[in-house]
């Protein structure tokens, strides 16, 4: 492999902050599945499914990206309960007012996504796909 043809990601192993650093190549690189959805399928501004011509969603109304981030702080959380009672469980019993704590599910400003502080995504794969991003932008 020639010099500069590599690319590095650092991946958290485990919840105390020890990692590594993996050092991938392009035949790494190539060797992944990229989804590379076909050009009739990706977004088009102002057209809809069938190409016919549409209002534009991005209408300035003052709720850009900044507004959402000001509103939202540091993310969205949502606590998930089930109340018993509202789908017929244990009507006219003690138990009915239950409600069952599923957790929750929270989306930080940053687009990463826990249930009950857990990631719903591979932090490893994810730093794996940046860094052949890497190669593939800079052109190694």
């Amino acid at each position: 492999m020639a010099a500069g043809e590599h690319a590095t990601a650092p991946i958290r192993i485990d919840g105390t902050g020890r990692g590594v650093t993996v050092t991938v190549d392009r035949a790494f690189c190539n060797r992944l599945t990229v989804h590379r959805p076909d050009a009739d399928v990706t977004y088009q501004p102002g057209v809809d499914v069938d190409g016919n011509p549409v209002a534009p969603a991005d209408l300035d109304g003052g709720y850009g990206a900044r507004a959402a981030e000001r509103a939202l702080g540091r993310g969205i959380t949502i606590d998930l309960g089930l109340p018993l009672e509202r789908f017929g469980y244990f009507k006219d019993q003690p138990l009915g007012a239950a409600e069952v704590d599923l957790g929750q599910v929270t989306i930080a400003a940053d687009g990463t996504v826990t249930w009950n502080g857990e990631r719903l995504d591979d932090p490893a794969q994810n730093a794996i796909a940046a860094a052949c991003a890497r190669l593939e932008r800079e052109g190694r």
